[in-house]
C-alpha cells in the first residue's frame, strides 16, 4: 500500500478536470487501509511491549544477572518510543481521513475538523519525522476554509492536487520507517525475537537442572512459553 508510485498516481489522477467515481473509490479504499493500518500498529506495538515486560520479569526470576538495567523493565519499548510510533501511524489515519472528506459530500464543518486532525498530527510528529512546515500546514489549512459556495467540488480539487503532492514526501517518510521498522529484517522484529530467546534461555538454564525443584521449574515453564 505504502509506495511512492502510488501517490504519483494520485497527483497524476487529480491533475484532470475532475475526479471519477473510480478514482473516489481509490481513495476510499486508501481510507479504509489507513485506518486499519493505524489501528494495528496500536495494538501490536501495544502487545510488543507487554510481551517484552513479561520476558523481562520471568528471566528477573530466573537469571536476573542477564537484565543489567532492571529498572527499564519494559527495555526497548518505552512509553515514549511506542508514543511516537502510534502518533506516526495515527498521521496517515488522519491524512486519508482528510483525503476521503474531500471526495465525499462532506459539509465545511466535517472538512474543517479532518484538516484539523491533520494538522495537529503532523505537529505530534517527532521533529525529525517531520516533513511538513507550520507554513505548508497553514497553507493547507486555509485551503480547506476556502470551501463552500457553488463551486464546491472544484474547490475540493484544487485542495487535493495542492496538498497530495506537499504530503507526498511526509507521508512517504512516515511510509518507509514502519517498512524498516517492522520488516521481517527490522530492528523492532528482531529485537522483540531476542527478547523471546533470552526468555527460552533462562527458562533452559532452570530445566537442564536434574535438581531443579517443582518451584523452580514452574516459572521456567511459563518464561519458555512465552520465548
Amino acid at each position: 500500500m505504502w509506495n511512492r508510485g502510488w501517490y504519483v498516481l494520485m497527483a497524476l489522477a487529480l491533475s484532470g478536470c475532475g475526479l471519477t467515481q473510480v478514482q473516489k473509490d481509490t481513495i476510499g479504499e486508501f481510507g479504509r487501509s489507513s485506518a486499519s493500518f493505524s489501528e494495528t500498529v496500536g495494538v501490536e506495538l501495544a502487545d510488543a511491549r507487554r510481551a517484552v515486560m513479561d520476558v523481562h520479569s520471568s528471566v528477573l526470576i530466573l537469571t536476573p544477572q542477564r537484565i543489567k538495567d532492571r529498572e527499564k523493565i519494559d527495555g526497548a519499548l518505552t512509553p515514549d518510543r511506542v508514543g511516537a510510533r502510534v502518533r506516526a501511524a495515527e498521521t496517515l489515519r488522519t491524512y486519508a481521513e482528510l483525503l476521503v472528506a474531500l471526495v465525499e459530500e462532506t459539509g465545511e464543518a466535517d472538512l474543517a475538523e479532518a484538516s484539523a486532525k491533520f494538522t495537529d498530527s503532523i505537529r505530534g510528529l517527532d521533529p525529525e519525522s517531520r516533513r511538513l512546515n507550520d507554513e505548508q500546514l497553514t497553507a493547507a489549512g486555509e485551503l480547506i476554509q476556502d470551501i463552500g459556495g457553488l463551486v464546491v467540488d472544484y474547490k475540493k480539487r484544487k485542495a487535493l492536487e495542492n496538498i497530495v503532492p506537499q504530503a507526498d514526501a511526509q507521508v512517504q517518510r512516515i511510509a518507509d520507517l514502519f517498512a524498516a521498522e517492522f520488516g521481517q529484517d527490522g530492528p523492532l522484529t528482531k529485537y522483540v525475537n531476542a527478547m523471546g530467546l533470552l526468555a527460552v534461555s533462562a527458562a533452559d538454564t532452570v530445566l537442564d537442572q536434574p535438581s531443579a525443584s517443582l518451584q523452580d521449574r514452574t516459572p521456567a515453564v511459563e518464561a519458555n512459553r512465552r520465548g
